[in-house]
Order: structure tokens, then C-alpha cells, then sequence
């Protein structure tokens, strides 16, 4: 660490950059006193987590900033970097952590979802943006990088989804969902913390936690798996093609 420093995070339990932050500053050795907010809901996203540093005489510093928080950890400590040495990566990863606190807000209003259609809206811009976090995340490094870290409490609560309610937010996405698993700290990320967390979602009836709610496609295949009996033509067979104004194919 460059300067001795006391640092204080407040924040709500479950917070998911909250908990970022402590993966980061633990992977070094560090360690943060914590101050619990209080909150109506155990949403990753609610309430914004604020960071203290207090270095001797020097009037305390106060940051609220996700990306700030995050490059804080990796500044503080020179001699344990976590970026990718390589500038272009480097920056890569710095742009996906700006993104890590939206998709947090995507996953609250999935859970807080009773609509279908926000189900549906909030499951595609999910998976949307997991598809570019894997892509970044697959290309090889030294080991964990920040990018790792800060990811994992997302990544981990997507994995207890699909497994308690059967989303496939993660579906497709193996060596992400083995990503969560490999960088969790269990003194940071509970079982506890994810068992009260899923119980709130069922609580609240969140439509994803209700399985009378889930599509049946079985009536669309018919009697044993057989394509049922709508027939192969129709009175207009030819539709309008797209982009192409009244031409039929």
C-alpha cells in the first residue's frame, strides 16, 4: 500500500459493489471497516456505498463514485496490481467496471418484475451484456484480474437465480458461472446473505419465482413431442419481406 490508511465502507448488506469492493481490497490483504445502512430491500443496486479514507492528519476523503471505489483497491496497491499490464486491455476492463452497476439495476428490476413482458425485456438486456462481459473475460491473463473480482458478486447471485428459479441468465455462459465459483470469498458472499436474498424475491412474488408463470411449450409440440396439428400451408402463405415494401416472398 502507497499510504496508510484507514478505510470505512458504508453500505447496504447485499450491495453488490459493496461487496466488489471488499473482494478487491481482501485479494490484497486488506481490510475495510464496515458500516451497514439500512435499506428497504435487499437489492444489489439500492442506495449508493460510500468509501472513507482517513491517512493520519489529513481531512477525511469520501468516495462515491463505483469506478473510483474500484481503482482505489488497485491504486493503493502498486506492488499487487490486478488490471492487465497491457494498456488497450487495461482500459477494456475499466470500461466493463462502469457497466458492472447497471447490470446490478437490470437484475433488480428482473427480480421486482410482475409483468411478463419486463421479465422477458430485462432476461434479454441480461444476457446482452454477459455476452460481452464473457468475451472480455476470455481472453487469457496472469490470474484474477479487478475485472474478475468485481464481477463475481453479480456473476454468483445469476448462478443461485437460473439454479432456484430457472432463469438461464447464465445459460451458454459456463466459464463465467465457474468464474463466480472460483473467486467467491465465503466470509464475504454467504450462504446466508443468498438464502435471505432468494427468500425476499419469493416473498415480494417476483414472477420469475412463480413456476405456474413459466411458459409450457409442450402444447406447441404436440402429443409425444409430434408437431401438433396446424397445417403445413395456410390461405396466405407469402409474407411481406422486410425492408422490402410490398414484395412477397
Amino acid at each position: 500500500m502507497t499510504h496508510p490508511a484507514r478505510l470505512t465502507l458504508a453500505a447496504p448488506r447485499g450491495h453488490a459493489l459493496a461487496e466488489a469492493l471488499r473482494l478487491a481490497f481482501a485479494a490484497r490483504g486488506t481490510d475495510l471497516d464496515l458500516v451497514p445502512l439500512q435499506a428497504e430491500a435487499p437489492l444489489l443496486a439500492e442506495g449508493t456505498p460510500r468509501l472513507t479514507i482517513r491517512r493520519g492528519a489529513e481531512p477525511p476523503v469520501i468516495l462515491r463514485d463505483p469506478v473510483a471505489l474500484l481503482e482505489l483497491a488497485e491504486d493503493l496497491h502498486p506492488d499487487q496490481p490486478l488490471h492487465p499490464r497491457d494498456p488497450v486491455r487495461r482500459a477494456e476492463h475499466r470500461q466493463a467496471l462502469a457497466q458492472l452497476p447497471k447490470l446490478a439495476c437490470l437484475i433488480d428490476r428482473l427480480t421486482l418484475a410482475t409483468d411478463p413482458r419486463d421479465v422477458d425485456l430485462n432476461t434479454h438486456l441480461i444476457r446482452t451484456q454477459l455476452g460481452a462481459l464473457a468475451t472480455i473475460l476470455s481472453r487469457p491473463s496472469r490470474g484474477p484480474t479487478l475485472l474478475d473480482l468485481a464481477a463475481t458478486p453479480i456473476l454468483w447471485r445469476l448462478d443461485a437465480l437460473d439454479r432456484s428459479f430457472e432463469t438461464h441468465l447464465l445459460t451458454g455462459h459456463d466459464a463465467l458461472r465457474d468464474r463466480a465459483d472460483t473467486h467467491r470469498w465465503p466470509e464475504i458472499l454467504t450462504h446466508d446473505l443468498l438464502a435471505d436474498w432468494l427468500s425476499w424475491i419469493t416473498a415480494q412474488g417476483s414472477l420469475i419465482s412463480r413456476p405456474d408463470t413459466q411458459p409450457d411449450w409442450s402444447t406447441a409440440l404436440g402429443p409425444n413431442d409430434r408437431e401438433n396439428g396446424v397445417p403445413l400451408t395456410s390461405p396466405r402463405t407469402k409474407v411481406h419481406s422486410i425492408g422490402t415494401r410490398g414484395v412477397l416472398r
